[in-house]
């Protein structure tokens, strides 16, 4: 489902997770990762489809806790409670 209102954003682009532009780009056809950087970043125009899989991927990323579990774990191995 494609929402209208989606707009990119500097901040928005940034708080995708690594390498999600270069999927982006490829599952669209896109030739350029620039380019996809651009809409989600705000500075061209969106494409709706691509913002919500933009939008559908962050929320994936932000429900599953994957940054929460990754400073949970490395600071467990950072106080040496693991060896």
């Amino acid at each position: 489902m494609v929402s209208v209102n989606l707009k990119g954003s500097k901040k928005f682009k940034e708080s995708l997770p690594y390498g999600t532009i270069k999927m982006i780009t490829a599952a669209f056809g896109y030739k350029s990762a620039s380019t996809v950087g651009e809409m989600l970043g705000g500075k061209k125009n969106e494409n709706p489809q691509v913002m919500q899989c933009a939008k559908d991927i962050k929320m994936a990323y932000d429900e599953c806790g994957f940054e929460k579990k990754r400073k949970l774990i490395l600071k467990t191995y950072k106080n040496g409670l693991i060896k």
